[in-house]
């Protein structure tokens, strides 16, 4: 049985793990918003820090969802006759794409992804050339 390409994280079916990062990052800021700020909104430092950690919020937030919706495949479309004999093709993937050195099959996604760095199961996707930099952002 042929598995189809996952074109990015927020493709279906969802993990458990994904399930539980989303539901982490909601909880905790429901949190904050529920506990932290209606003490925080009486002096200037209070609002401050509302104004910072919303600011936080959406910047990682808006990194996760970047990391997510992203496809980390970068076309390396070329013309098979143009090809030397010393081409490096993926051995699992259907096409005839000549793939660099740093491209990586990934058999969660069933793609090859260039620069693969890892298949992260919080994200559900791949971590690769076009989505590293906002995954790092992420983490930090």
């Amino acid at each position: 049985m042929h598995k189809g390409v996952r074109r990015n994280g927020c493709q279906f079916p969802a993990t458990n793990q994904q399930l539980m990062a989303f539901g982490l990052v909601l909880s905790s800021t429901a949190a904050a918003c529920g506990f932290l700020f209606p003490f925080s909104v009486d002096t200037d430092e209070g609002q401050i820090f509302i104004i910072v950690y919303l600011i936080i919020f959406a910047i990682g937030f808006s990194a996760m969802l970047y990391t997510e919706l992203v496809d980390p495949v970068r076309d390396q479309a070329v013309d098979v006759a143009s090809l030397d004999r010393n081409r490096l093709v993926c051995q699992y993937c259907d096409n005839e794409k000549e793939m660099k050195a740093t491209t990586k099959h990934c058999h969660l996604c069933n793609k090859c992804v260039s620069h693969f760095d890892h298949h992260c199961i919080y994200l559900n996707t791949c971590i690769g050339a076009r989505n590293y930099w906002t995954f790092f952002v992420l983490i930090t």
